[in-house]
């Protein structure tokens, strides 16, 4: 997918994805949703499913006043 499109670029592994880019991503929305929230009444909803190529996925929603 990533050299269909930058076709100079050498594909990353699912494990550097897994390890390093999904996590340094996590941090920064961590922060930046703590920023926002803070002092505040906040819910967090998450919600997690399994596909039939045995993926599973976890999706999470903030909702405050």
């Amino acid at each position: 997918f990533l050299s269909e499109f930058v076709p100079s670029t050498c594909p990353f592994s699912q494990k550097t994805l897994t390890n390093h880019l999904i996590s340094s991503a996590l941090s920064v929305l961590r922060v930046e949703s703590h920023a926002k929230v803070v002092g505040r009444i906040v819910t967090l909803y998450t919600n997690g499913w399994s596909a039939s190529n045995f993926h599973h996925f976890q999706g999470f929603s903030i909702t405050t006043e």
